[in-house]
């Protein structure tokens, strides 16, 4: 079984024998194997090529795809994991998604930058590489909330989230947040942020 990692918790895979779940951009696999562990029915979807023929020789259900745009079935999955992806996405977009690919009453466990994420690069000494980071990750985050844009090229490639604009896309997608927990606990500018959110269902 999985151990804590800061891009997800260890309750990010615990779901019965027999869910369908699907692991939103799978990365190095690590989700991915833990849920075909636990006799989940996993699915896998991931932008790299090369990673998705990677596990498809391993036997793996996966597909090349976006967040933006799942390739699957309105109200089709138990559930969804997704560590650490939607700060690479349109963030508003890729909830949207996920939200309608889950069934009423369906799980998703998600993981996102924090605010203290880019302090923590911008305040490193002795690399300039890694402090323009942090800055161009706070000044593209400030871009993206003005402007729904983001800014051009690689200095647009990464959001931070923030506990009230997540929980403000939940509200206009039909999410219920049920779990949240920060790294480190207790930090005034957390790391990272972890929810568990609920697809409301239709009565």
């Amino acid at each position: 079984m999985l151990t804590e990692y800061y891009g997800w918790a260890p309750w990010f895979t615990d779901f019965p024998h027999g869910t369908k779940v699907l692991d939103l951009g799978f990365g190095r696999g690590d989700l991915l194997r833990d849920l075909r562990d636990r006799k989940c029915d996993a699915y896998g979807l991931e932008s790299d090529r090369r990673l998705v023929e990677k596990f498809q020789a391993e036997g793996f259900n996966v597909c090349l795809g976006r967040a933006e745009e799942l390739p699957y079935e309105a109200d089709c999955f138990d559930a969804v994991v997704c560590s650490v992806v939607v700060p690479y996405t349109r963030e508003r977009r890729a909830i949207a998604e996920i939200a309608r690919v889950l069934k009423p009453g369906g799980t998703v466990n998600m993981s996102f930058h924090g605010i203290g994420y880019a302090l923590n690069y911008l305040a490193r000494p002795g690399s300039w590489k890694l402090r323009f980071y942090g800055l161009r990750m706070l000044l593209n985050t400030g871009c993206y909330w003005a402007t729904r844009a983001r800014l051009p090229g690689p200095l647009g490639d990464t959001l931070i989230q923030t506990r009230r604009q997540l929980r403000h896309h939940y509200r206009r997608y039909g999410l219920k947040l049920v779990r949240e927990e920060v790294k480190p606990e207790g930090a005034a500018f957390p790391l990272f942020i972890y929810h568990q959110a609920k697809k409301i269902s239709r009565n």
